[in-house]
């Protein structure tokens, strides 16, 4: 299974051994967003279905709810981006990364595309 999943909101998912799903934005969508300034989030233990609302960002240009492109329950968050919010414009697929899910549905990639099939979507200009 690849190792990355992606979404057409611009969201990335990736899925440890234990079976939790980290969630960040790409870094497409970052440059859209601009300097961000702020970040927050959901509480923890917070059960969301997908496309729920995990936080909200504060960039230069707008404020913009994070969403979730899988169902489960927020078992972390990145909390070094409330300190150092620019985190997600210098590493979005890294250190930038949003929340862990726990309690994932199980054939949770289904609705995503590869990290091949996104860069198309993206090319595509969608």
């Amino acid at each position: 299974m690849e190792d990355r999943f992606f979404s057409r909101r611009h969201e990335w998912v990736q899925k440890d051994e234990q079976g939790k799903v980290k969630v960040g934005i790409s870094s497409c969508v970052q440059e859209e967003l601009g300097e961000v300034v702020y970040v927050e989030f959901v509480s923890l233990g917070t059960l969301c279905s997908k496309d729920d609302c995990i936080g909200v960002v504060e960039s230069s240009k707008a404020a913009t709810d994070l969403q979730t492109p899988v169902a489960g329950r927020v078992v972390c968050v990145n909390e070094r981006l409330v300190e150092q919010p620019t985190l997600i414009n210098e590493a979005p697929e890294g250190a930038g990364w949003l929340c862990i899910l726990d309690e994932v549905e199980e054939e949770w990639w289904k609705s995503l595309m590869t990290r091949e099939g996104y860069l198309e979507y993206v090319q595509k200009g969608s």
